[in-house]
């Protein structure tokens, strides 16, 4: 039924049913169930013209319905931020499926909304209060990382208002963050834990969380980290925040999830493709120190933090590096052989993008990621040796005992 309603609007908001958005705000304040299901209808509402009509209905059309939704979204926001501050003070008074459809709702509108509801109001600020509630927490992060994945203006007084809201988000979210759990936190073991006592949901819901943050510190950092950089000139705790979001997409990088650890992969490579395409400076044992800026505080982040960082990464990538396209050999009809490539794109595209990101950090820094190889290899032959002693004297006490 809210479908079709959605459909209906969408074809009636301009011409005929002009008076929607306000008609359906005003009711939304009779009482707590109408109001989550008008909150439905205004999710639907969105996709059905940003989402799944833009086969169905003209560009001029949802220009047209654009416009006109921009110019009453006013009554929409005020209808979500409402409720959202309501529930910081109000939260035992207040159904929390509609707090979480209101969350649903608004994550819908963020892609397109006028960009001053997001940087000109408290909207950031309730959002990232709202992590503290274990309910609404991941649903919070989708929010808050479809907001600092938005282009930034380019007008310098805009921008630098934009880029002061960016970077209270960044300061104030990793706060709480790490409030969860900090960046040095045993996020692998915390894992295992939780595989072994058997609780699927707790699993599952820890996955999740780890597989948003991800989304969030990996998106940040690929949409501000240029400015942040230059920022970080005065700016030791600008260092500090790059410094721990690193860390924690360290650490999921080494969660066995395979899509968790695509997202990662990809970051990586793009971030060490970048720092590559700077000036390097090379010192001793063949390591290049990246001069991304020239000047001494500058160089805190590549001469320290970076190289840090790039450490337990390479043994990270090492350890999980993907198998590169296996090769059958098979005998044909007339006893001759011929090799026959087994087809696995997933796993070669992995292969091919873990290969392009270890040669970067080899180039930063060959003789780390050298030793690291040499230590694994040392290990695998000492394993080798001992399976080798082990069958000697299994051998030798069988033939004592016969």
């Amino acid at each position: 039924m809210n479908l079709c309603q959605a459909k209906q609007t969408q074809s009636q908001y301009i011409t005929t049913w002009t008076t929607f958005i306000q008609e359906i705000c005003d009711s939304s304040q009779q009482n707590q169930n109408i109001c989550e299901n008008n909150l439905k209808v205004l999710k639907l509402l969105s996709e059905e013209i940003f989402d799944f009509s833009k086969n169905q209905i003209t560009s001029t059309q949802i220009t047209e319905l654009k416009a006109s939704l921009n110019s009453e979204f006013g009554k929409i926001f005020q209808l979500c931020f409402f409720l959202l501050t309501a529930y910081a003070t109000q939260s035992q008074q207040m159904k929390l499926s509609l707090i979480k459809q209101n969350m649903d709702t608004l994550y819908t509108y963020l892609s397109w909304m006028p960009s001053v509801y997001i940087f000109q109001t408290e909207l950031v600020e309730a959002l990232i209060q709202l992590f503290d509630s274990q309910q609404l927490r991941n649903q919070a992060i989708k929010c808050l990382t479809e907001i600092v994945t938005l282009p930034l203006e380019s007008e310098p007084q805009i921008l630098q208002l934009q880029q002061q809201k960016i970077l209270l988000i960044f300061q104030n979210f990793t706060l709480k963050v790490k409030q969860v759990f900090s960046y040095d936190y045993g996020f692998t073991q915390e894992r295992q834990r939780l595989k072994q006592s058997q609780n699927n949901t707790q699993l599952q819901l820890f996955d999740d969380f780890c597989h948003l943050l991800t989304l969030y510190f990996t998106a940040f950092l690929q949409t501000h980290l240029n400015w942040l950089e230059t920022i970080a000139k005065d700016n030791q705790q600008a260092i500090q925040l790059i410094e721990i979001s690193l860390m924690y997409i360290v650490n999921f990088t080494a969660l066995p999830d395979e899509q968790n650890y695509k997202v990662c992969a990809e970051f990586w490579n793009e971030f060490t493709k970048k720092l590559l395409n700077q000036k390097v400076i090379p010192v001793q044992n063949n390591q290049l120190i990246l001069n991304i800026y020239g000047g001494e505080q500058q160089q805190s982040l590549t001469a320290t933090v970076y190289p840090k960082i790039f450490i337990d990464l390479r043994r990270i990538i090492i350890s999980k590096m993907a198998k590169p396209q296996e090769v059958l050999i098979s005998i044909d009809e007339s006893g001759q052989p011929y090799k026959e490539e087994l087809v696995n794109t997933e796993n070669n595209a992995m292969y091919e993008l873990l290969k392009e990101l270890l040669i970067n950090l080899a180039k930063i820094n060959w003789f780390d990621t050298k030793n690291i190889i040499l230590v694994k290899l040392d290990k695998q032959v000492v394993f080798i040796s001992y399976i080798n002693y082990a069958l000697k004297m299994a051998l030798l006490i069988k033939d004592n005992y016969n």
